[in-house]
Parts: structure tokens; C-alpha cells; sequence
């Protein structure tokens, strides 16, 4: 079980750190998402917590948020626009309050 650096020894790359641990026999890498080591070796500890509680899964398994696709760009946007244009149909069609004038 480690942190490892894959871009070690390659001359101008920035650090690209990986996690790399075993579950039950099984080799696990994955990327930590950063280039700073102390913050890599905390999100070791926190699978290492995951394992001993029993709540961690695979890598594979883990849920990532889904990327809109063209009709769910499409369709956001003509909700968004069927909103602001009733926004401006209430702004145009409401009558400015009367003032009162007093008779003398």
C-alpha cells in the first residue's frame, strides 16, 4: 500500500499522484486527483478507514455523476428560457399603482 508519483523522473511534468493498495488479495490503483502528496497520502488513510469499516468499494463500483448529455443541455435550456419569458410577460403586463391626487 502506497502513494506513488507516475510522472517521477519525467522532466517537466508536474507530480501526478496514485494510490495503490490491496483488498482481499486484489491490486488496487487509482488516481488521487492531485499533485500534492501530503493530500494524496490523506486520501490513502481515508480508504484505508473505508476498508476496516467495511464501507469502502471498488473503484469501478463508485458512482460518478453522470455527464449532460446534448438533450440535457437542449432541454435546461428551454425550460430555463420558457421561465424568463414568463418572468417578462408578469413584468410587462403589470399595471403601475394609480396615484391619488387630492381634490383641493
Amino acid at each position: 500500500m502506497g502513494v506513488y508519483d507516475r510522472n517521477r523522473g519525467k522532466r517537466g511534468r508536474a507530480p501526478n499522484y496514485w494510490l495503490d493498495y490491496r483488498v482481499d488479495g486484489r491490486r488496487y490503483q487509482e488516481p488521487a486527483g492531485t499533485g500534492d502528496h501530503r493530500a494524496a497520502e490523506a486520501l490513502l488513510r481515508d480508504r484505508k478507514r473505508e476498508i476496516r469499516d467495511g464501507v469502502w468499494r471498488p473503484p469501478a463500483e463508485r458512482t460518478t455523476p453522470a455527464r449532460p448529455t446534448v438533450a440535457d443541455c437542449v432541454r435546461q435550456w428551454f425550460l430555463d428560457r420558457t421561465a424568463a419569458a414568463a418572468r417578462n410577460k408578469a413584468r410587462c403586463c403589470v399595471v403601475p399603482p394609480t396615484e391619488v391626487q387630492s381634490m383641493p
